[in-house]
């Protein structure tokens, strides 16, 4: 009795042990991508039966945290140039690719046309402007370039409040703490933001850049995962996916 107790446990070990599912992909995330890639993730993991964990930050901050030897398997930066960076570092096992383009929007408490936009952030009422730190983030870069353009940056510095990225910046907007706001395309087609005041999409010439190119890079922690980071990988890019990034704005190169 005792030797049949003992294989019927060690079958049902065995039965469990494959039965569990692979260790998570990591996968971080530009703040901006976050509201897309969330729902690719419960796209992916339905179908793949794979856990994705998501870690969401500024381009800049994932980039620095990666060169401190953070284990993330892939990385999605909305900017090149950090894609760029990590492979000169040796950090990578891909070259960087773009994987969609993405726009510069306006959010306001009061409805606002592009030709008011200039004279409405001048505008007395308007004590707080929110950004995303230029040097951490390619939404506050690429806000910077287009006040500096409009050549009012330093007419309404004092009114600017940075956040470390879109992500809070979309926070300032959801709960009210600032009059105006310049964030990620895709803030303006989330659930928790869309209704919430008022958006302008801003046309790409009247940004500094062309539309902003944001792309993917498979880094060296994935190399005992590269089967199913590579599956993650193609998955990005198959009509299902892309289907949710245009939900949000981003345009598929």
């Amino acid at each position: 009795m005792k030797i049949l107790f003992f294989v019927a446990f060690l079958i049902s070990s065995a039965i469990v042990g494959y039965a569990q599912p692979s260790q998570p992909i990591h996968v971080a995330v530009a703040a901006n991508l976050l509201f897309p890639m969330q729902k690719i993730e419960q796209l992916f993991e339905s179908q793949h039966q794979q856990k994705i964990n998501l870690i969401s930050a500024s381009s800049g901050v994932l980039t620095a945290q990666i060169n401190n030897g953070a284990p993330y398997h892939l990385f999605l930066s909305a900017d090149m140039k950090y894609l760029q960076t990590l492979a000169e570092n040796g950090k990578t096992l891909t070259e960087p690719q773009v994987l969609v383009r993405g726009r510069l929007v306006f959010w306001s408490r009061q409805k606002v046309t592009e030709d008011q936009l200039e004279q409405y952030l001048k505008n007395d009422p308007i004590k707080s402007v929110a950004m995303a730190q230029p040097a951490l983030a390619p939404y506050g870069q690429a806000t910077k370039n287009w006040l500096k353009k409009e050549k009012i940056f330093e007419e309404i510095e004092n009114k600017l409040v940075y956040g470390e990225n879109v992500g809070q910046v979309n926070r300032y907007i959801y709960s009210g703490a600032v009059d105006a706001a310049f964030t990620a395309v895709s803030a303006m087609f989330s659930e928790e933001l869309k209704d919430k005041g008022h958006w302008l999409l801003l046309s790409a010439e009247k940004e500094d850049a062309e539309l902003l190119a944001h792309g993917w890079v498979i880094l060296k922690s994935a190399s005992n995962e590269m089967d199913i980071v590579r599956q993650f990988v193609a998955f990005l890019s198959a009509p299902q996916a892309k289907a949710v990034f245009q939900e949000f704005g981003y345009m598929i190169p």
